[in-house]
């Protein structure tokens, strides 16, 4: 959805990924960040759910995939107009939220990718958009 009616110049991506690389790329050293993948089929209890969203131009789009074992899952998405990126995480992890009501689930974990998203939820941070504010009380 947030590619939709988008298209790319070839010649630009190269031209960028190839600055990226002389700039970044190409040392010796090992990267230092570590990145951790969490793979559903090896955690210890379920449910559990994922939630993800994106956006560009003011056009996003979110999605969730929820667990309830690890041969059943269910998945959803939708495109959300006129938002940023954050709106767009709110709006995933407020629809994992919905639907693991409407299934009766009384606890789930729940994974997100956005750090100031979950920070904010857990209230280690505060928001500072107003127009987020209801979204954020909402999911509480």
């Amino acid at each position: 959805m947030v590619f939709e009616d988008m298209h790319p110049n070839c010649y630009l991506t190269c031209s960028k990924i190839l600055g990226l690389y002389n700039d970044y790329g190409g040392g010796d050293q090992p990267a230092v960040r570590e990145h951790r993948v969490i793979n559903p089929l090896l955690i210890d209890s379920y449910p559990v759910g994922f939630f993800d969203g994106v956006a560009q131009g003011n056009k996003g789009g979110c999605g969730f995939r929820l667990w309830i074992d690890e041969s059943h899952s269910f998945k959803g998405w939708t495109g959300v107009d006129g938002c940023l990126n954050n709106f767009s995480e709110l709006v995933a992890a407020w629809a994992i939220l919905f639907w693991s009501k409407r299934m009766n689930i009384k606890e789930i974990r729940i994974f997100g990718d956005s750090r100031v998203v979950i920070d904010w939820l857990d209230g280690k941070s505060a928001i500072h958009s107003i127009n987020l504010l209801h979204w954020c009380d909402r999911i509480r």
